[in-house]
């Protein structure tokens, strides 16, 4: 991990294994009763390791599209502000939880969506475009993430009160640094992995940060619809992953430049499992 200090700044939390396995991921339902959510299987895409090619841009005519929907109980519960008076006042009524949020018509935000063992197939071009986290309001913006290996990644503090920057890196190396009004600071990680920033002044600030081998991923807007970058025609394993509600993947064929639109449900695992 590199940094470039143009202020002061840190991200826990492994990057979720692609298993061949069933599993489940257990949280706090309604009651406090554990709700096992489920982690579906990731396939191989079969591609083969140490023979991959430059991506074909003039060939990527086809997006895969979709939506995340969400399906079980649902228990939201927006989190106090109130150990910081600066924080009370932006959310009298308390700061949204968005590790939970779910929309009414069941879509979910905040899931990220990519082609799975795709740095097998192709070699990407690398980025030196900034990626900005803001901390803004008493909240890291935007909550959910992609960013390239080797990508800038900038994070600034435009609170009147102190935050301090905790992220906490599997393969990357964890950093934790203060940031006052005005503070910003500039990082580059080396390798892939899911990492988790946080703020441990305040409790309910986080961020999942995706750091990737290649560019084909998305994040699902506010309606739970994204769109991945233009692909090639091909076989391809779609991953999507909540940091509460677990993780589903579909296989994917394109062909003729036609790709179809998916739906990726996210619920919890059968009483009887």
């Amino acid at each position: 991990m590199t940094s470039i200090l143009g202020g002061s700044r840190s991200f826990a939390q492994g990057w979720l294994v692609a298993l061949g396995l069933v599993a489940t991921s257990i949280v706090s339902g309604c009651g406090g009763d554990e709700v096992r959510w489920e982690l579906t299987p990731v396939p191989s895409a079969g591609y083969p390791r140490g023979e991959s090619k430059a991506f074909p841009l003039d060939e990527a005519r086809a997006r895969i599209t979709g939506r995340a929907m969400f399906e079980g109980p649902y228990d939201y519960r927006p989190r106090n502000p109130q150990a910081d008076a600066y924080c009370a006042r932006q959310w009298p009524d308390g700061i949204p939880d968005e590790t939970r949020y779910v929309n009414d018509d069941q879509s979910m935000p905040d899931v990220f969506v990519y082609a799975h063992q795709l740095e097998r197939l192709y070699t990407f071009e690398p980025t030196s475009e900034t990626v900005h986290i803001d901390q803004s309001h008493c909240r890291y913006v935007p909550h959910v993430l992609g960013v390239r290996v080797g990508q800038p990644v900038e994070i600034a503090n435009h609170d009147p009160t102190n935050h301090n920057v905790h992220f906490k890196g599997t393969l990357n190396s964890s950093f934790n640094v203060i940031q006052t009004n005005g503070d910003h600071g500039v990082w580059k990680f080396d390798k892939a992995e899911n990492a988790k920033l946080v703020c441990d002044i305040h409790a309910w600030m986080g961020a999942q940060v995706h750091i990737m081998a290649h560019p084909i991923f998305a994040v699902t807007g506010k309606d739970g619809r994204f769109s991945l970058p233009p692909l090639p025609d091909g076989h391809y394993v779609i991953v999507a992953e909540h940091e509460r509600y677990g993780r589903q993947a579909q296989e994917v064929d394109i062909s003729g430049g036609k790709a179809e639109t998916l739906t990726l449900t996210f619920r919890p695992v059968a009483a009887s499992q």
